[in-house]
């Protein structure tokens, strides 16, 4: 029998529970071995010693965290090998965290593509972030299923418009006050409303409800509650993960009714630009609110019944088979960082130095002989360069360019996938889509030409290579005088033609041969 799966959740005063525990009960249900660990408040000394407790007390296959100070911890653990975990880091919300730019996860796991490429303008590479649906009750993916004309005939509910309003939290008059705006959208209206456990909220729409003429059903916590929402056509609610996440898991648009705080401010925004519903700041707006949402064009069917959570326990499974694979690409993708920022570093430091040299040259009393031809790049080789180490390091720049060859086309690759998908989108009349597929093709073509940019800069590394190469064969030459003769073979100069002939394309053909491709695609 195969042993379960091993995952380990970093939850903190950060993370929105609205998040962790729904994936949390798709692991379980998965049958994943879950170990749960509340650092409590993140980012702090305790809590970064909670989660390495956490981590050497039972080591994980897989490490999720909800909120970046937790992410950053656990990615502390992996690169100081303390830990052998890819590292997942979730962000439920439409609107990323800037804080979410500092971390250095294995992979991101976002509500949809546009949140992905919100992730790649703070700098995380766009190849690393998935798109996984709304998080929420798996009851209400479920209800999904079932086709909206069948719940509404099940609870009866004949009229051309259904709104579900989540008046749970608002109080009485707040309550009486929404009621009030809704009676004005007439009779061919059903208004649910979902009470949850607010005693004072149905206490207000029992008293005047049947007053207004209007009509209208009252629920609470129930079982049917999922149903309910599916028969919706509209879901009007404070802003919330939770509330949003179960509108869009049964396919309605959403109404933001009166945002509090930058959080719920923010993520009312994003649903306004993804298309997905409106706002009403008050309650006196939610009739204009409700008329745009239902205008609204953002492809909706998109989240339909698209459970994020029971994605994310798949995904814990898929890395915890493939770990070594994933870590080692970590592990690549950070020397690649810390040598091309120490080859900078190192570039800024000899340029510093050489300047400060011919300045001091400059302003020097003249002694000895001095050489004024300007030759200093001859001057300034190494006499007998080793021939030995030149060969080692092009054999190193072999591999990088490879490398750079590598980037270059898998980042043409995701362009063309995002682009085809723009067009689709485009076709379909997808605006907000649309915009987030264009974004995220160019955030791909660019890390092509940057990929490009190294390449063409390696290449001027390897031409730099074969000219000393020259030289020292030269001066070995030279310095070895008149010499026996020998058996005929290819000399230095031969060896060196024949590796400018084996040598690989040139940048210039790689763009050649990249621009015709595209053009043949687009053909």
């Amino acid at each position: 029998m195969t042993a379960p799966i091993r995952v380990l959740v970093a939850a903190s005063d950060a993370a929105p529970p609205e998040a962790v525990e729904p994936v949390c009960r798709a692991m379980d249900a998965a049958g994943i071995e879950l170990s749960l660990v509340d650092v409590g408040r993140a980012g702090t000394r305790v809590a970064r010693r909670r989660i390495l407790r956490a981590l050497l007390a039972d080591p994980p296959e897989v490490a999720f965290a909800f909120d970046p100070a937790s992410a950053r911890a656990l990615c502390d653990a992996r690169d100081q090998g303390r830990a052998f975990a890819p590292v997942v880091g979730v962000m439920p919300e439409l609107a990323p965290r800037e804080a979410w730019g500092d971390t250095a996860c294995d992979r991101y796991l976002t509500m949809d593509d546009s949140a992905a490429v919100a992730l790649a303008d703070l700098g995380i590479d766009g190849a690393r972030a998935l798109a996984i649906g709304p998080i929420g009750s798996r009851r209400f993916a479920e209800a999904s299923g079932a086709p909206r004309a069948d719940v509404r005939k099940r609870f009866k509910l004949a009229t051309p418009r259904v709104l579900v309003a989540e008046v749970g939290g608002f109080g009485y008059d707040a309550t009486h006050q929404i009621a009030l705006q809704l009676a004005l959208l007439g009779r061919d209206v059903t208004t649910l409303f979902d009470a949850g456990s607010d005693t004072d909220a149905a206490s207000a729409l029992r008293r005047h409800v049947p007053t207004l003429g209007m009509r209208a059903k009252l629920f609470g916590i129930t079982d049917d509650a999922p149903l309910l929402w599916r028969a919706a056509d509209v879901v009007i609610a404070r802003p919330s993960l939770r509330s949003l996440a179960h509108a869009l898991l049964v396919g309605a648009r959403f109404v933001s009714l009166s945002p509090e705080g930058d959080d719920q401010v923010r993520l009312a925004d994003a649903v306004e630009e993804r298309g997905l519903g409106a706002t009403a700041t008050t309650p006196l707006l939610l009739a204009s609110a409700i008329e745009r949402a239902v205008r609204s064009t953002g492809n909706i069917r998109a989240y339909e019944g698209r459970s994020g959570a029971a994605i994310a326990a798949d995904v814990a499974r898929v890395l915890a088979y493939e770990r070594e694979a994933v870590l080692d690409e970590s592990r690549e993708a950070a020397e690649a960082a810390a040598r091309a920022a120490r080859e900078a570093a190192a570039a800024a430091g000899f340029a510093a130095a050489a300047r400060e040299a011919a300045a001091a040259r400059e302003t020097a009393a003249a002694g000895g002989l001095e050489d004024l031809t300007g030759d200093l790049a001859t001057a300034d080789e190494p006499a007998g360069a080793d021939l030995g180490d030149i060969a080692r390091r092009r054999a190193e720049l072999d591999t990088r360019i490879d490398r750079a060859r590598r980037r270059v086309w898998e980042a043409r690759e995701r362009a063309e996938q995002w682009a085809d998908k723009h067009r689709r989108a485009e076709a379909r009349g997808q605006v907000s889509e649309a915009r987030a597929a264009a974004k995220r093709a160019d955030a791909e073509r660019a890390q092509m030409h940057e990929a490009l940019r190294d390449l063409e800069r390696l290449e001027r590394e390897a031409r730099a290579l074969e000219e000393a190469a020259v030289r020292a064969a030269h001066t070995a030459s030279a310095a070895a005088g008149p010499h026996p003769p020998r058996a005929a073979g290819p000399s230095v100069e031969d060896l060196l033609a024949q590796m400018k002939r084996q040598r690989r394309r040139s940048v210039e053909d790689e763009l050649e041969a990249l621009k015709r491709k595209m053009r043949e695609g687009k053909s």
